[in-house]
């Protein structure tokens, strides 16, 4: 059978690969043919994946999101060891997202809360409320974010499976 895995971009140019099974991240330094450049295990059973830029150094890390206590767990570094951050954000049910939402380098923390169709975005990596409440989509679209029109910022999407269509902000 097929390893579960999930695929994501660990910075503009480059994947990666996290197999929640053996909970290691398989990181790639160039769009070339071969195997990970950097192998790093990270997380907890359950732990969704996620990668950024979490202290504007221009290098994209590792860091999960622990639904069962809603904890984000990032590292600045592609190595092992523990979290540089650990911030408590959201509620049961949300669905973690990570980007650049005001265009200064730094990759923060946001939630989505399918309850309400609604995005709660941080611009610094702490405690407290959110700087942006998005409400935006449907009953049963899947959030997406990313930089739709090149210009720095993360903005927020939403892919509707009923229609097969995503809908972009900038």
């Amino acid at each position: 059978p097929m390893a579960r895995f999930t695929s994501f971009a660990c910075n503009p140019t480059t994947l990666g690969v996290y197999r929640p099974g053996t909970k290691f991240f398989h990181l790639r330094n160039a769009l070339t043919v071969g195997g990970a450049d950097i192998n790093v295990p990270y997380g907890d059973s359950g732990d969704m994946p996620l990668v950024g830029d979490w202290n504007d150094d221009g290098t994209f890390t590792i860091g999960v999101y622990r639904p069962s206590n809603k904890t984000f767990f990032l590292r600045n570094s592609n190595t092992v060891g523990s979290a540089d951050l650990s911030i408590t954000y959201g509620d049961t049910g949300d669905v973690p997202l990570v980007g650049d939402w005001d265009g200064n380098g730094t990759f923060t923390l946001g939630v989505y809360r399918p309850s309400d169709r609604t995005f709660y975005l941080r611009n610094s990596n702490t405690f407290g409320i959110a700087d942006l409440v998005i409400t935006y989509g449907n009953s049963g679209d899947v959030p997406i974010v990313g930089d739709w029109d090149g210009n720095g910022t993360t903005t927020i999407g939403v892919y509707r499976p009923t229609e097969k269509n995503f809908y972009l902000r900038n």
